[in-house]
C-alpha cells in the first residue's frame, strides 16, 4: 500500500493470530474454577427462581410494548414513536389510547385503547392492546458476524472479485483479528475508508505475493489493553519514518492481547493512515 496505508503480511497476520489466541486462552472456565474451589464443601441447593427475570416477558405492559417496537426497527426508541392520550370518563374511570407511529405505514393510523381505574392502569392495557395486535418482531441477526465468518466471507469475495477489491463494516475490536484470519496467500492489503459516516469501513484488496522481510527490518510491537491509541500511532509513525533519530522501518508486527487491545490498535493505524 502506498504511503501509509496498511499492509497486512503473513507476518503480521501470524503474529496477529497468536495475539488473538492469547486473549482467548487467558479467559477462565469459570464454572470448572468455581466447582474446583468449592469442592470440599456441600454443595447447597438452588433457590427457586423467581417468577419473573431480565430474561422473561416485562411484567410493564408499556415496556414491553417499548422492546416490541424497538426490536421492529431495530433502533432505539425516539421521543413521540409511541404517544399516549389519556381521557376521565364519566364512571370514575379513566380511559387511554396509544399510537405508535413509529410503525406506521401508507397513512394507516395505529391506534389501541384499554381502560383502567387510574391513568397507569389505563395505559398498561393500551399497550397490552397494542401488543396483542402488532405483529411479533423479526428474529434478532447480529449486525457484526464473528471474525472467523467475516474473514471466511472476505476470502470468498477476494476470490471472487479479485484485484477490484471488497468493503466491510467491523467493530473496532474485529477489523484486525478479521484481516489477520485471511489466507497469508492472497496478499490483502487494506485500507480504511476515512468518512466519519462509517466508524469502521476498510476497503480490502487482494494482491500479489507477500514479500519477505528481513528481520532487521521488521519491528514487533506489544499492545496490552491499556495502550492508548493516540500514543501507539506516534510511536508507530516515528518507528515507520525515523523520527527522532530512529531506525526507519519496513513494516510493524502488531501482537495484541485482547479485545480492547486489538480496539486501541485498530484506532491507532486509523489515525495512523489519517
Amino acid at each position: 500500500a502506498s504511503g501509509l496505508g496498511l499492509l497486512f503480511l503473513s507476518e503480521l497476520s501470524s503474529n496477529l493470530k497468536q495475539g488473538w489466541s492469547v486473549r482467548r486462552c487467558c479467559v477462565p472456565k469459570c464454572g470448572q474454577e468455581l466447582q474446583a474451589s468449592l469442592s470440599h464443601r456441600t454443595p447447597r441447593p438452588k433457590a427457586a427462581a423467581p417468577s419473573w427475570n431480565k430474561h422473561s416477558t416485562p411484567r410493564n405492559s408499556k415496556v414491553a410494548l417499548n422492546n416490541l417496537v424497538g426490536k421492529t426497527l431495530r433502533r432505539d426508541m425516539l421521543a413521540g414513536d409511541i404517544v399516549y392520550d389519556v381521557k376521565e370518563t364519566g364512571s370514575k374511570g379513566f380511559q387511554a389510547c396509544v399510537r405508535v407511529l413509529a410503525l406506521e405505514k401508507d397513512g394507516r393510523r395505529l391506534e389501541f385503547s384499554g381502560d383502567g381505574r387510574d391513568e397507569q392502569s389505563a395505559e398498561m392495557a393500551a399497550a397490552a392492546a397494542a401488543i396483542a395486535e402488532l405483529p411479533a418482531p423479526p428474529g434478532f441477526e447480529p449486525r457484526y458476524p464473528q471474525p472467523r465468518v467475516a474473514a471466511a466471507w472476505l476470502e470468498e469475495q477476494l476470490r471472487t472479485t479479485g484485484s477490484e477489491g471488497v468493503e466491510f463494516d467491523s467493530p473496532m475490536h474485529a477489523v484486525l483479528p478479521t484481516l489477520a484470519l485471511l489466507p497469508a496467500d492472497l496478499g490483502a492489503t487494506a485500507q480504511y475508508i476515512l468518512d466519519d459516516e462509517y466508524p469502521c469501513r476498510v476497503h480490502v484488496r487482494r494482491g500479489g505475493s507477500p514479500v519477505a522481510l528481513p528481520p532487521e527490518e521488521v519491528r514487533s510491537i506489544l499492545v496490552s489493553g491499556r495502550t492508548i491509541s493516540g500514543k501507539l500511532a506516534a510511536s508507530m509513525r516515528a518507528r515507520l519514518l525515523g523520527e527522532d533519530g530512529e531506525h526507519a522501518y519496513q513494516s510493524l508486527e502488531l501482537k495484541m492481547a485482547g479485545k480492547s487491545a486489538c480496539r486501541e490498535t485498530a484506532i491507532a493505524t486509523k489515525i495512523l493512515q489519517r
